[in-house]
């Protein structure tokens, strides 16, 4: 008898051992990706229908108080891959003023070629002196975002003068997720930007670099941890959120790309409608988490891609 409830315990645990001890967002947190999720739907607002000001759009836009849109940016009108808005938060709807600096997504046939460009060009960031070596990134992504990377520190820059105490976001949804990340890593490269603080936040971000990057990524950027503003450490913060069965977390599919560490799981298969579905994931290739559903390279996650925390990427056609 005993041997059988014994045998019993063994099934029971080991039939739900991916689902213990997973640490989940906080419910300040789960407030947080909403509001940065929405901010992400708006950038596929530009170029067109575009977002007018103070901060209008047909996506949701109407969903903030206190957002003055600063500028939208294109890297030209043949090439829209780099392309999204800036603005700022006067913390009136978020408690939390902050520069807001937002990438579109895939969205045209020009955005799709430089997904599939996979070389690798090496790590070269504005004013960077980053010490990475061996780092490869996605030449692609690297380079649409290098086009507009003056315009945009420039920017970041000017409006920290104009608004004092105000920490950074970067966020971005798929191909805008690759370029905030980019964006991210040259922000925070600025010294008087970084003391204000930097937080990226990418949705359903591929990969962008090689082993040698992505470790380097998890010695600059602080570990994900429960409580508190991300924006208050004076070390620049990551929050790399994936879905399950959403396969673009995984491209290009080549062993030359890996993923960082700081990923946040969408556990359910729908939105998520609370915080403990939501999973703090473990490294950089955590098996409960995105890396270890291996998704068929025919797409069959693309309702997933477009479903982080709320739909993303439909202002286009509204």
């Amino acid at each position: 008898m005993l041997f059988w409830g014994i045998l019993a315990l063994i099934i029971i645990v080991g039939g739900t051992q991916s689902h213990l001890f997973i640490d989940h967002i906080s419910p300040y947190q789960f407030q947080l990706l909403t509001e940065f999720s929405h901010l992400a739907d708006v950038a596929y607002c530009v170029p067109s229908p575009g977002i007018s000001e103070p901060f209008n759009c047909t996506s949701a836009c109407s969903r903030f108080n206190g957002i003055h849109l600063i500028t939208e940016f294109a890297t030209d009108h043949a090439n829209q891959s780099c392309t999204g808005y800036i603005a700022v938060d006067d913390g009136s709807f978020s408690n939390q003023k902050k520069i807001i600096v937002a990438f579109r997504g895939t969205n045209t046939l020009k955005d799709i070629l430089v997904d599939s460009d996979f070389l690798q060009s090496d790590l070269d960031l504005y004013g960077s002196h980053h010490g990475c070596k061996g780092c490869g990134v996605h030449a692609g992504f690297h380079d649409s975002y290098k086009q507009l990377e003056p315009i945009i520190v420039n920017a970041v820059v000017r409006l920290m003068e104009m608004y004092d105490d105000t920490p950074v976001l970067v966020v971005g949804h798929s191909l805008g997720g690759a370029m905030a990340l980019l964006a991210g890593i040259s922000l925070s490269f600025n010294d008087a930007i970084l003391k204000r603080g930097v937080l990226i936040v990418t949705f359903g971000q591929p990969c962008i670099g090689n082993q040698a990057f992505v470790d380097w990524l998890d010695l600059r950027f602080r570990p994900l941890s429960y409580n508190g503003s991300p924006f208050t450490s004076p070390d620049p913060s990551l929050w790399r959120v994936t879905h399950r069965n959403d396969p673009v977390c995984q491209l290009p599919p080549s062993l030359d790309y890996k993923q960082s560490s700081n990923e946040l799981y969408i556990s359910s298969d729908g939105l998520p409608d609370s915080s403990e579905q939501i999973w703090i994931c473990l490294g950089q290739n955590d098996p409960r988490c995105n890396f270890g559903h291996h998704v068929p390279l025919a797409f069959t996650g693309v309702k997933q891609h477009v479903q982080y925390i709320s739909p993303i990427g439909f202002c286009p056609y509204l």
